[in-house]
């Protein structure tokens, strides 16, 4: 190995010690335990100790994929315009001025790299507004899942504002598992931390309206306001469109009760259009209703 390679990698290696030792809020971003990026909050000191900086380096070619956002989220909780997206996304607010260039520099002295990056102050929003994907998740239900089920299901509020009925026990609920979500061509509970909290599923059409799909969900009257349906929302869409679990689909819809507005948000922050109000159109528990048609094309952008 030539000397000057051994003094650059000598050189990376001291740069490498110094900087992840100095700084007990590094951490590295890894897939399959192996580093592709860092994250770091950087507390302040002083009259500036009420506030810290965020900082975050990503491989290329992992960017357009979430990951970012994910592992600012995660260090987050713990303790140009593509970096200004990732924020962004998380719910930070750009409080203005004019955004600080910082340089960095990588590679052997000879043949140095330069990399810059677009600084700017921003304000976190509420924590409890801040989620992580990672901790979101779909999967389909399990008969063990049934006391989490009815805790959920059981809740006045859901049964207020959706077409669940009440279940009166646990071999009810069994039931209900068994003979609809079961067979249902694609029924998930929605986990939080592994728990089920609610439900979302597709039922695709067939024949000749196979090109379109009904989307459908509920979820916890307590996790409400936390934009978890809309992150289970997102995660159909990109299950149907995205890896094509339905490839003859090409139109997602939804059916919302005209008074229910929260999930009238959930439809239009996810990206489905409203199309229009069908007057009289199903009878939900014993009352005609009228309901609000939403749709999201194969061809739309889901709203970040």
């Amino acid at each position: 190995m030539p000397c000057d390679s051994v003094r650059c990698h000598r050189a990376q290696l001291s740069f490498f010690l110094r900087w992840t030792g100095g700084y007990w809020n590094l951490r590295s971003i890894c897939i399959d335990d192996r580093s592709i990026g860092f994250v770091i909050i950087m507390p302040q000191s002083g009259d500036d100790q009420c506030r810290a900086d965020v900082g975050h380096a990503l491989s290329a070619e992992y960017w357009g994929h979430g990951i970012a956002t994910r592992a600012v989220k995660m260090a987050i909780n713990e303790g140009e315009q593509g970096f200004s997206g990732v924020l962004d996304k998380l719910g930070f607010l750009k409080e203005g001025g004019e955004p600080t260039t910082v340089a960095c520099y990588w590679g052997s002295q000879s043949s140095p790299k330069r990399c810059t990056i677009a600084r700017a102050w921003h304000t976190p929003l509420n924590q409890a507004q801040i989620l992580s994907e990672m901790e979101v998740k779909l999967r389909p239900y399990q008969l063990s899942d049934v006391d989490d089920f009815m805790e959920w299901a059981c809740d006045d509020e859901v049964i207020r504002t959706s077409r669940l009925r009440h279940y009166t026990s646990r071999e009810d609920a069994h039931d209900y598992l068994k003979e609809v979500a079961f067979p249902h061509p694609w029924y998930r509970a929605i986990c939080f931390e592994d728990r089920p909290i609610g439900f979302i599923c597709v039922k695709p059409g067939s024949s000749n309206e196979r090109c379109r799909g009904q989307i459908s969900y509920a979820l916890g009257s307590k996790y409400w306001g936390k934009g978890i349906t809309t992150m289970a929302v997102k995660m159909v869409i990109s299950s149907v469109f995205e890896f094509k679990e339905f490839p003859d689909i090409e139109r997602l819809e939804g059916f919302v009760n005209v008074d229910n507005k929260a999930s009238q948000r959930v439809m239009e922050k996810t990206g489905f259009q409203k199309e229009g109000v069908l007057r009289k159109y199903i009878l939900v528990k014993g009352k005609i209703i009228d309901v609000i048609m939403y749709s999201f094309l194969k061809t739309d952008q889901i709203i970040n």
